[in-house]
């Protein structure tokens, strides 16, 4: 299992909302691991996981209106088990699967996404828009959140987890230069390419947090 939860910008103690959802699926994992591999079901575990979320949506949004305060975070996760995944989204972090080339899975909860997939607004245009960074939902800052789930048998390659921060500066074609399997021989090979690559974000004049997690199927 994988996570990433990036704590909103801009928003008050967003790194307080994305430790309580990290926390919660941690346990969540810990209480579950052993069960999953005798007999794990994508669908019903990607149910438990749109619960919690749901359920910390409503526990983080009543903690900030009783402090008249915001407090938001994303949620984008994993779980493999033998041959079989399932991810639950909510927000703009992202999750690559790195093959042949760099395959997007998920889909960003975010105005100009949707200003893209309605043919008001280009790609490219979507890429520099000032409201890049403007979610529709986020778990603690909605009224209600729908989750993306996305199912199926996991593919051999390179997953890549990754905060905002990271894809504004580096293409997926340098996600696939840098995390094809080949490359990334060891757990030491990935953590050295990974925070080689994060560097390059931060020296490109990235200012936002970067999270970045990679699994690598064989």
């Amino acid at each position: 299992m994988a996570a990433v939860c990036d704590g909103m910008g801009g928003l008050d103690m967003g790194e307080v909302a994305s430790s309580e959802v990290i926390r919660e699926f941690e346990a969540w994992f810990s209480l579950n691991a052993r069960n999953l591999i005798s007999r794990f079901n994508p669908e019903e575990a990607a149910r438990q996981w749109c619960r919690m979320l749901d359920r910390l949506n409503t526990d983080i949004r009543r903690f900030s209106l009783k402090r008249e305060m915001e407090i938001g975070t994303t949620f984008t996760g994993i779980l493999m088990v033998n041959e079989s995944f399932m991810a639950v989204h909510v927000g703009d972090s992202r999750i690559y699967h790195i093959g042949s080339e760099a395959a997007l899975l998920t889909t960003d909860h975010t105005f100009v996404e949707r200003e893209v997939r309605s043919g008001r607004m280009t790609r490219q245009e979507a890429m520099s828009d000032m409201r890049r960074n403007l979610l529709l939902q986020c778990i603690g800052a909605s009224r209600r959140i729908e989750p993306q789930i996305i199912t199926g048998r996991a593919k051999a390659g390179t997953y890549l987890l990754c905060s905002d921060g990271f894809r504004h500066e580096i293409s997926p074609r340098e996600m696939e230069e840098s995390f094809s399997g080949g490359r990334l021989k060891d757990r030491s090979a990935m953590k050295k390419e990974a925070r080689r690559m994060v560097n390059e974000a931060i020296g490109r004049g990235e200012k936002d947090n970067i999270s970045v997690i990679l699994i690598k199927k064989n």
